[in-house]
């Protein structure tokens, strides 16, 4: 087994190669948060690294880590693993899609309900809330959105209550386009026709009235397209408190979360 000395600031430690992952002594003799030591020891990018810690490849003391402020302490052993991993997790009704230190986007087959209606209810949030506990990963499931139990899509949920009251509170700008899928059965008699739009659905759109609205046909899919008349935001197409960031029109919303992301 290879070895070779390394000196940062502040810290040396030792790398040690096998044939699965490259293991690190932190032998700093202050804490030193994870994405700082890491950025001066493994030799790979900001975004790289990023993606190294949220595919699971850190582990710290043998535990996986994801958050890229976690403190580091003297004598702490770090494993970092450049592969990517295939994720544990596996059921039938959840797929995880996306993840990330703040949010989770998760595939919710029918058949299982958004959030707990009883103590012996399947649903989504249980299912992560167990995931989470397994992954060793310090946060709860936090409810943004729901499904019906026999309905399947993409569900957003939030690891955090800052991040869920975010997401909820701006959920029209941040969640722009919806679309929804109806199987049917049969055969439609006419061409053309009238469209009634539920008044629940109404809402969730914000379709008020006199408002123009599209019906495409995408294949044997009908989607109802509502579109903003002026987009400032290149993000949300949102009006409310525009701001160059970096060059670039985005709302308050959009710039506080990629604020929290760099």
């Amino acid at each position: 087994m290879a070895s070779k000395n390394f000196n940062t600031r502040n810290n040396s430690n030792v790398q040690r190669n096998n044939s699965d992952c490259t293991l690190y002594t932190f032998n700093g003799t202050q804490p030193a948060p994870l994405l700082e030591y890491l950025l001066k020891t493994i030799g790979e990018s900001r975004s790289k690294t990023k993606a190294i810690l949220q595919g699971h490849g850190i582990r710290i003391n043998g535990k996986v880590v994801t958050q890229f402020d976690t403190p580091l302490n003297a004598g702490d052993t770090i494993s970092v693993s450049r592969h990517k991993r295939k994720s544990d997790f596996k059921n039938k009704f959840v797929k995880i899609v996306y993840e990330d230190r703040w949010i989770v986007v998760v595939e919710k087959n029918i058949g299982i309900l958004s959030m707990a209606a009883g103590h012996s209810s399947l649903n989504v949030k249980s299912v992560l809330d167990d995931y989470f506990a397994k992954s060793h990963q310090k946060c709860r499931a936090h409810v943004v959105h729901r499904l019906d139990r026999d309905t399947s899509g993409l569900m957003i949920y939030a690891k955090d209550i800052d991040t869920e009251q975010i997401l909820e509170h701006n959920w029209h700008q941040i969640v722009y386009d919806r679309r929804y899928v109806a199987v049917t059965s049969g055969e439609m008699k006419d061409d053309n026709g009238r469209v009634c739009i539920p008044i629940q659905m109404r809402k969730e759109m914000e379709i008020s009235s006199g408002r123009s609205i599209e019906f495409l046909a995408d294949g044997d899919k009908t989607i109802i397209q509502k579109y903003e008349q002026e987009v400032p935001c290149i993000f949300c197409s949102g009006m409310h408190e525009v701001h160059a960031f970096r060059g670039t029109p985005v709302c308050a919303t959009w710039q506080n979360w990629m604020i929290r992301l760099h």
